[in-house]
């Protein structure tokens, strides 16, 4: 893609919070309007890249859900991230083959807000899109419960700024595969935190996930059951975020209460002691010595085979009656009698220069040699 190339307007999108989740979509319609031999049908990719680097920031996700889509990027900005990004798009025409070129502004300021207690919950049938277009969060007006709602009335958790969206991914940016249902999605990953501990109905939902994750039972609490879209609650996962001064960010799994743990092993992971170490000399004798004893049977099996048990000419003759062997004699002188009187006719027409037909011999009728020699040697030869 290479053949042309524009480059667009700088734009910029104003100013974003660390410690809270990002997202911005373009329309296709932009890129289009910038290649000046682009049509709207045109299928159009994109590569996304922090400028003067050739990969975008760790913790940034960019692709076009599907090539008709517009193209969105989404990602949890880490707290020590607080300076200005500038982002590069490269959107190629797949039919011209031309680019264009766009630059991204934003500015990122430390946020204030401090939500250590986090809740994370797999949303099967949603997509990116629809948790950043309010599909899973509708606003007040809705009378239909959305999650946000739901877990506000959960948590208690007032005002409404104190329980907020804090990160969404999918199954493939966590290196997973879910077959997407009837809705064509894979499902979100949101992760909520709120300064609040965690309530017990939440807890109580959690530690029913764990335990009954194969029935996959609905949870007690009728508030989080009020949800009008379905949410995976065998996979709720409460944990804290500790941040101490000069030190970075680490997540420690919340144990304590009725909760037997916060990880997959229940407690806390204590490493096995190392193995003791051992001598393998005894087991390499051993197999060595099993395997050259197995070879020198064998060996020994083969020799008595074809040495001791193979049957020589004398043997033969002397288990065989004196008449087979004169039969067999005289079999013998009658074939190298034959021979010689076909060799005799041969040299005698190569003499003479003459067309002689030689049935007795076919090597000769086609003007070869002869096998056998009669003047070679005067003792009697095998068929």
């Amino acid at each position: 893609c290479v053949l042309a190339t524009t480059v667009g307007a700088v734009e910029w999108l104003g100013v974003a919070q660390t410690d809270t989740f990002f997202y911005h979509a373009w329309p296709r319609d932009q890129f289009h309007t910038s290649i000046p031999s682009s049509r709207k049908d045109d299928l159009l990719t994109f590569r996304v890249t922090q400028a003067g680097y050739p990969d975008p920031p760790p913790w940034l996700r960019c692709r076009p859900t599907s090539p008709r889509f517009p193209l969105s990027c989404y990602g949890h900005i880490p707290p020590q991230h607080n300076n200005n990004l500038s982002l590069e798009i490269l959107a190629c025409n797949r039919r011209t083959f031309e680019i264009s070129r766009h630059e991204v502004q934003f500015r990122v300021v430390r946020s204030n807000a401090s939500l250590p207690h986090r809740l994370e919950v797999f949303l099967p049938r949603l997509s990116i899109r629809n948790v950043a277009r309010g599909a899973a969060f509708p606003p007040r007006t809705s009378r239909r419960p959305s999650l946000l709602s739901t877990l506000h009335h959960a948590w208690g958790a007032r005002p409404p700024s104190a329980l907020q969206l804090l990160d969404a991914a999918t199954p493939r940016d966590r290196g997973k595969r879910i077959p997407p249902g009837g809705t064509g999605n894979e499902g979100v990953f949101v992760v909520f935190g709120s300064p609040r501990p965690f309530p017990p109905s939440i807890v109580g939902a959690a530690v029913v996930g764990m335990t009954g994750c194969p029935l996959r039972p609905p949870p007690a609490d009728k508030a989080l059951r009020a949800a009008h879209f379905a949410v995976d609650w065998c996979s709720l996962r409460l944990f804290t975020k500790s941040q101490g001064e000069g030190s970075p960010t680490s997540i420690e799994m919340r144990d304590g209460g009725d909760w037997p743990g916060g990880g997959v092993w229940g407690e806390e992971f204590h490493p096995p002691s190392p193995a003791p170490q051992t001598s393998r000399l005894v087991d390499f004798i051993v197999t060595v010595a099993t395997a050259g004893v197995v070879a020198l049977l064998l060996a020994l099996l083969l020799a008595h085979v074809m040495c001791c048990r193979r049957q020589g000419r004398q043997t033969r003759d002397l288990t065989t009656a004196a008449s087979v062997l004169a039969r067999q004699s005289k079999v013998r002188q009658a074939a190298t009698e034959l021979r010689a009187l076909s060799w005799k006719r041969g040299k005698n027409d190569q003499q003479s220069n003459k067309f002689i037909e030689r049935p007795l011999d076919i090597r000769s009728s086609f003007g070869l040699p002869p096998v056998y020699d009669p003047h070679a040697q005067n003792t009697l030869q095998p068929c």
